[in-house]
């Protein structure tokens, strides 16, 4: 029977991107350029540097293959 042979699997990957909108700067930039708040997004990033850290994602992309070239009826 296809119930005793098959498995159902699912993968939930989130990562943290240690980076965080600076607000103040931000509202600085626009305000010293005369220009709408919503303009332009600063980020600070918190880790700067930390090659671990910026090998995740790619590490995060080829689980994902795995999982979908395992299971082609893998719905994206």
């Amino acid at each position: 029977m296809i119930t005793e042979r098959a498995m159902l699997a699912a993968v939930h990957i989130s990562i943290w991107t240690a980076v965080k909108h600076d607000r103040k700067i931000s509202r600085d930039v626009a305000s010293q350029h005369g220009t709408h708040q919503g303009a332009g997004r600063y980020n600070k990033q918190l880790l700067r540097g930390a090659d671990k850290l910026g090998r995740t994602p790619h590490l995060a992309g080829q689980i994902r293959a795995v999982l979908l070239q395992d299971n082609p009826a893998v719905v994206r």
